[in-house]
């Protein structure tokens, strides 16, 4: 994909070297500059493994539908903390906000996805005081979070935290489940989605988050999808023919719909 893609663009987004992201416009941008929407997402890796370059892939799906794609990277443990991942991903988010109208992105229809330690990471820009970044209201319009761990607290004593080498206040202040309740503002509307052929586990806190959502009142859908498994998920993101790529497609379309109609019910 990255080689296919001579129009994506590499940008420093922050001040470290990590805070790096790569923009691959949408088709219709090359010939004529309308708005189009984008998906920026956060990839997976237990925060310690892979990188924003080993998840081009999504936007040759995303294209075919006339979105823009952003690939987000953040930086690993143990060179970085889990606080400054989150920080990082939500100054990411913060760079397309304010920079929209450069790049032809609908400010309305910046939506959010993540796979695993990602879908984490984006669950945490939902959770962000954007007045303390200066914007008035989220400019998230939806989030999806596949497959994703919303409770840090039992990574702790897993091999896991042999390299991210979280505390026990890090893992509380860094759990989406345990900050819906002291959250003072709107959640997006967000699709949770795992695989049948996952562990227990993230099913367990994909289930726990989706319950914590919804009895907040917020907008939520869960999906378990049948014959997929923590890394095929990825790979049908936007991909029409897949059962997880056909859902988030529509709760794209949904979360934009809702803002011009907030009767439009969530169908996915």
């Amino acid at each position: 994909m990255r080689d296919q893609s001579p129009d994506r663009r590499t940008i420093q987004y922050g001040a470290s070297s990590a805070e790096v992201l790569d923009f691959f416009p949408a088709p219709s941008l090359l010939s004529v500059r309308i708005p189009r929407p984008v998906l920026a997402y956060i990839h997976g890796g237990y925060w310690q493994e892979l990188s924003k370059d080993d998840h081009s892939f999504p936007a040759d799906a995303l294209r075919r539908h006339d979105f823009s794609y952003v690939a987000i990277g953040y930086g690993l443990a143990p060179a970085a903390t889990l606080d400054e991942m989150v920080e990082r991903c939500r100054r990411a988010i913060l760079w397309i906000a304010q920079h929209c109208e450069e790049f032809a992105i609908d400010p309305g229809a910046i939506h959010v996805a993540g796979s695993s330690a990602g879908a984490h990471l984006a669950a945490m820009t939902g959770m962000t005081d954007w007045s303390s970044f200066g914007l008035a209201a989220s400019p998230i319009r939806s989030l999806t979070l596949l497959s994703g761990v919303f409770d840090l607290r039992p990574l702790m004593l897993t091999y896991v935290n042999d390299v991210v080498r979280m505390t026990e206040e890090a893992a509380m202040r860094n759990s989406p489940l345990l900050l819906l309740d002291t959250l003072p503002r709107l959640f997006p509307q967000t699709l949770i989605v795992y695989g049948d052929n996952e562990t227990g586990e993230f099913k367990r806190q994909s289930v726990d988050f989706f319950d914590a959502l919804t009895r907040k009142g917020y907008v939520a859908r869960l999906q378990e999808i049948r014959g997929r498994n923590h890394f095929d998920l990825p790979f049908d993101l936007a991909d029409e023919s897949t059962d997880c790529g056909s859902i988030s497609l529509r709760h794209f379309g949904s979360a934009a719909n809702r803002v011009r109609n907030s009767s439009v019910d969530m169908d996915c």
